[in-house]
This record gives structure tokens, sequence and C-alpha cells, in this order.
């Protein structure tokens, strides 16, 4: 059971009409339960019977260990400890509704009347989404400070040997210099990442949207992309459609998108496979698809996969340079632009990332 914090109440006698106290807590946002002594309820607002799913007239009456035996069975004791102490505290609770988790911050006042507690009421504050932020703002600083510190050390390391001698040896110092020079631009291209995320996710994003032009942009990416190609013998198709409609974007960012989705597309796909690139369009939408013949991906990873810093396999990421964040910011962009990106995998048989964008009128 959590830490209980007791809060001392002043007492104040300030005369309230019924009707008026009973149209401020129907008003409330968060849900307030009203119980006797005996654990029975008594009064509860809409605000909990929303996050409870109920209907007041289904729990007026019933125990208190009735309405909680699912979600928290160890609330109705929690309560009863309010009316025995006759104390008011706050505490945090985790309520199980089905697969969904949430924390409530839990409020407890004892009501005495003539020196004798007559009733308890809890209030429950909903804090899931406080807690879910908090834990992503730890799990980013963490992964930063991990992906940060890995290549630093390489640099630090290398560095540190040919400060003491190794720059004597000419073909070995001109191998360290090139690591070094490796792991630098890891670390430039992981905090340019850091930058355009941080812009996509402010509430004012720089870019404007206007009609442009989707074909000439796929086409760029792929001649930039043909290096990587030809050195993994990889067959690309794109066959581009003789008309097609202008699209609601701003060209470097969807450019970015393609280019990213293109590069984990070669990256993943090994030697002499093929990446097509199809374009449709559906519902005043356009479609584009990246599909490859490389490994492929597990469907356990792919609820997770549009999130920062996450990674199938983190050893193998890294080795090609990848900074975990690519998908993130192709998720961004898409969702800025009102469009949405998904992906569709099958392992060892390759992977389709597919995105839409507005049509432009």
């Amino acid at each position: 059971m959590p830490t209980i914090t007791k809060r001392v109440v002043p007492k104040q006698n300030v005369p309230l009409d019924r009707y008026k106290l009973l149209r401020i807590i129907q008003a409330m946002a968060d849900g307030v339960l009203v119980f006797n002594p005996q654990g029975i309820v008594l009064l509860c607002n809409p605000a909990f019977e929303k996050i409870f799913g109920i209907h007041q007239e289904d729990i007026i009456g019933q125990p208190l260990r009735l309405l909680f035996e699912l979600e928290a069975p160890e609330l109705p004791d929690v309560l009863t400890l309010l009316l025995e102490s006759g104390e008011a505290f706050s505490q945090e609770v985790v309520l199980h509704q089905g697969r969904q988790k949430r924390t409530f911050r839990l409020d407890t006042l004892p009501i005495e009347e003539d020196g004798v507690v007559s009733e308890g009421v809890a209030v429950f504050h909903d804090i899931t989404k406080v807690k879910q932020t908090e834990k992503m703002r730890r799990d980013f600083v963490a992964n930063v400070s991990h992906e940060l510190r890995t290549p630093l050390s390489a640099i630090h390391g290398y560095a540190e040997t040919l400060l003491e001698g190794a720059l004597e040896d000419a073909e070995v110092s001109k191998d360290f210099v090139q690591i070094i020079f490796n792991h630098s631009k890891r670390l430039s291209q992981l905090v340019q990442d850091l930058l355009d995320l941080s812009k996509l996710e402010s509430e004012e994003c720089p870019f404007e949207l206007h009609p442009t032009p989707l074909i000439p942009l796929i086409e760029k990416v792929v001649q930039l992309a043909q290096k990587q190609l030809s050195e993994k013998q990889i067959q690309l198709t794109f066959q581009p459609p003789l008309s097609f409609p202008y699209v609601v974007a701003h060209d470097s960012n969807i450019e970015q998108v393609l280019t990213n989705l293109l590069d984990n597309a070669i990256k993943y796909t090994p030697e002499k496979g093929t990446i097509t690139i199809q374009t449709a369009i559906s519902n005043a939408m356009v479609q584009v698809d990246v599909q490859d013949t490389g490994i492929g991906i597990e469907p356990k990873h792919i609820p997770r996969l549009f999130e920062r810093f996450y990674r199938v396999d983190k050893a193998r990421s890294r080795d090609m340079g990848g900074t975990g964040l690519g998908l993130s910011i192709v998720k961004h962009i898409i969702q800025y632009h009102g469009g949405d990106v998904w992906v569709t995998s099958t392992p060892a048989k390759g992977s389709t990332f597919s995105f839409t964008l507005q049509i432009a009128s």
C-alpha cells in the first residue's frame, strides 16, 4: 500500500445550502465519492461515473468492496482507515481497468457531526498522463545519455591512444582518425535529429504547408540513394505515374520522410534484394508505400516502432549508424501534415512502410 500523507484540514463553520453543495460536486472534473461508516456508497458525481464506467443508481446503497473489487481490491480498506482515524489524507492509487492501468491521487476527508464521523468523502484526481509524461522524460534523458556515451567513449579512447604514441604509426593513426571521424558524424546526426524532433514537437512548428509535387521528391530521393543501392546490388523499382496530384506538404520535410524510409529499407535489405516504391490515390489522400525484401519485423515490435530511441535490434542499428530517432521524426512530420503512417511486416520476408498525405485542392 502506498505511503499515506496526512492533511490538516481547518475546521470552518460556513453554512452552505445542500442544493448548492450538490451542484458544486456535480460540476467537479474530479471523481467524488461519498460513503458512510458502514462502507456503503451514498453519493457520487458524473466525473466518478465516467472514471469507473458506471451509473449512480447502480451503486447507491452498495458496499465499497463490491464497487472496487476489480479495479483496486485494497481501496475499501484504505477508505475505512479514513473513518477509523478521523483524519484527512492523500495518497496515490492505481486502478486496473481491463488492460488499462490508471493512476489517481486520492484525497480523502471525514465529515463530522457532533464530534462523530458520519460520512467520508473521497476525491479521485486522474494523474495518469502526468505519470506517463514523467516516465517519458526519464526514459528520454536515459536514452540520450546512453546514445551520447557510446561515441564519446570511442572518441576519447582512440584520441588518448593516439596521444600516447600511436601517431607515430601512420597506418594505425589513419585508421584511428577515421574511427574518430565516423563517431563524430554519428554525434552530429544525433544532435541534428534531436533538434528536428524538438522543432516538430513544439507548439509552433516552423514550416508552412503548400501545394507540392510529390513525384519529383521521390525521384530526387531515389537518385541520391543510387550509391547505397549499387553497393548492395539492390534493385529499386519506382514507376512514376503519368499524372499525379499535388499534395499539401512542405517539400524538405517530405523529402526527409522519404529519405529516412528508403535509408531504412536499404539498411535492412540483404544484398541483391529488391525495394519497391508505389503511389496511390484514395479518399482525397495520396498513399506512398516503401516495400522491401529485408529481414522483416516481429509483430511484438511493431506497436513501439515509431517511439523515440526504440530499436528492434539495438546492436545492429548502432553498427549501421542509426540514432533511433528516424521513424519518430517520420511519424511527427506526417502527423503534422494531417496524414498517417504505419508498417506491415513479415519476419524474414520484408516490410512495407506506408504514409498518407492530403491532396491539394
